[in-house]
């Protein structure tokens, strides 16, 4: 239950000053990541491309086919680009990514992708985790890394990052993303017992934030869990706790491995 993301500070009108307010930019530089190879070369493979909304698979409320996301797409992000009046990026001023120190990799991977595909430079500051979100909390910067960790398994917790009540560094609400529509919509998901109307809401919500781009969703997270081979029924839940009830061990194979222990120990005892 972990999103990450890139975020933008949604403050302030002047496009020319700060080209992040311009919708199309933002869409752009979404559409310009290729995610599947973020997590094949930097990931190692862990995780799923964050190409369906903010709300992370790993919830029930997830529905890949209700939410317009972003794949990459070079051309219309370029084409977007251009529409923003920075045709192959010209004119398009130097752009700060505020990051952590333990991550550089993606951050340069991003670097690297903007500046390929749309000729756009991105110089990366990096800072201790702490000084990072004390300057994200208190909107010191304009373009940061990001990500969200669920409180508990629900999309509302992640959708509360969009709510304009909610606004930092009193709230989860780092973009300072506020939206009429959206701010209804959650309330109403909020008072309802009825969980199609809930889920409902939930992916307009998405949707809402995917077609207003204040964040770029670069991946979920995935965990691995490893054990031994004899062990059957073991289990997590969606907060990664471990579900024990129906835990087993092979006896068979638990007792052949005793015995190869006891041939060993013996092997050892004879040579000495």
């Amino acid at each position: 239950m972990l999103t990450e993301y890139i975020g933008i500070l949604m403050e302030g009108t002047d496009e020319k000053a700060n080209p992040m307010l311009n919708k199309k930019v933002r869409k752009a530089l979404s559409y310009a990541i290729n995610r599947k190879n973020l997590i094949s070369f930097i990931r190692n493979g862990l995780g799923t491309p964050g190409s369906h909304g903010f709300i992370p698979d790993a919830l029930s409320s997830f529905d890949s086919t209700q939410i317009q996301g972003y794949k990459v797409d070079i051309k219309k992000a370029q084409e977007l680009l251009k529409d923003a009046g920075y045709p192959q990026g010209k004119g398009f001023p130097e752009i700060t990514l505020s990051t952590y120190t333990t991550d550089k990799e993606i951050a340069g991977f991003l670097q690297k992708q903007w500046e390929d595909n749309l000729g756009i430079k991105v110089k990366i500051e990096s800072n201790q985790f702490a000084t990072h979100k004390d300057m994200v909390d208190n909107a010191k910067v304009k373009f940061f890394r990001g990500s969200w960790i669920g409180d508990y398994p629900d999309a509302e917790n992640f959708l509360s990052l969009f709510y304009s009540k909610n606004f930092s560094p009193d709230g989860p609400n780092k973009t300072h993303f506020a939206d009429e529509t959206y701010d209804k919509l959650f309330e109403e998901a909020h008072e309802t017992d009825n969980t199609f109307t809930r889920y409902s809401d939930y992916n307009k919500m998405d949707q809402i934030i995917m077609d207003n781009a204040p964040v770029i969703v670069l991946f979920y997270d995935e965990v691995l869990n490893l054990k031994q081979k004899n062990v059957t029924g073991l289990k997590t839940n969606t907060m990664n706790t471990l579900v024990l009830e129906k835990v087993d061990l092979k006896s068979g194979n638990n007792a052949s491995a005793n015995a190869d222990d006891k041939k060993e120990e013996k092997k050892e005892e004879t040579s000495k």
